[in-house]
């Protein structure tokens, strides 16, 4: 257990299921993690043991600043916070760390049309760690596609090969399934159009609808996402990727382009 400092900060990654929670200095410029805890009573043991002087909440809202179900849901804890302790409590805007958020808000929204003949396809990378938390989400029983497009491109010829390219996977028959094509970030439609071309390859669809995380808008293409997490502006010279820690837990990020 880390040394209690002079002035204690109990900060809270707030989630359905768990609540994150950090101890540390003021303005957080030093933390140390105490885990998870999933009853209100855990909290008020905690904030017996640390006796801090603030506590500080995440509010998950999205790239782009708007609030949704998420956020309202950890400004309740927030408040309860507050009513329960007599403490001051900060909001802190996770601006560009609420990919968890979006991917609760997208199972959400994906769950009624979920049918029988459903199945999904991850875009590596980003779009692949997207699937596969959604796919098990969802709990759909057909199993999960992972697709790498990167000889479908229309653009390979200039750009080459800047990764090592991944194996598609299409484990099922793809002729008549209702399929969901999922991608991280969705920009120029480049991406979009050659996953759907490598996809005629392996049969005829009944549909596809595409499920993306972020949709920063600048299409090049006549391509739209059917399922957003959330609509953002990014600044010029900058590209929004999806980032997979350790833990598993998915972070948007903004970094340059030339970093690319």
């Amino acid at each position: 257990m880390p040394e209690r400092p002079g002035r204690t900060v109990l900060a809270f990654d707030f989630g359905l299921k768990r609540i994150g929670v950090a101890v540390g200095e003021p303005e957080l410029r030093t933390a140390h993690p105490l885990g998870a805890v999933t009853r209100f009573e855990e909290v008020a043991s905690l904030v017996a043991e640390w006796n801090p002087d603030r506590l500080v909440v995440g509010l998950p809202v999205s790239v782009a600043g708007e609030p949704h179900a998420m956020t309202r849901h950890a400004e309740d804890f927030a408040r309860r916070l507050e009513r329960r302790f007599k403490l001051p409590v900060a909001r802190v805007d996770e601006r560009y760390s609420s990919a968890e958020a979006l991917c609760e808000q997208l199972a959400a929204e994906l769950r009624p049309r979920i049918g029988p003949k459903s199945a999904m396809v991850g875009l590596y990378t980003g779009g692949a760690w997207l699937a596969e938390r959604l796919h098990s989400t969802l709990g759909l029983s057909t199993p999960l596609a992972l697709m790498d497009i990167a000889f479908y491109r229309d653009d390979y010829a200039a750009r080459g090969l800047k990764h090592d390219p991944k194996r598609t996977k299409i484990p099922f028959d793809v002729n008549g399934a209702e399929l969901l094509l999922v991608d991280d970030v969705l920009y120029s439609g480049r991406t979009v159009r050659a996953a759907m071309n490598e996809l005629f390859d392996y049969g005829r669809p009944g549909s596809i609808a595409l499920v993306v995380l972020a949709d920063r808008g600048g299409r090049q293409l006549p391509i739209c996402a059917q399922h957003v997490g959330a609509r953002v502006q990014v600044p010029a010279g900058m590209r929004l990727t999806l980032q997979r820690a350790d833990s598993g837990k998915l972070a948007l990020a903004l970094e340059s382009e030339r970093a690319a």
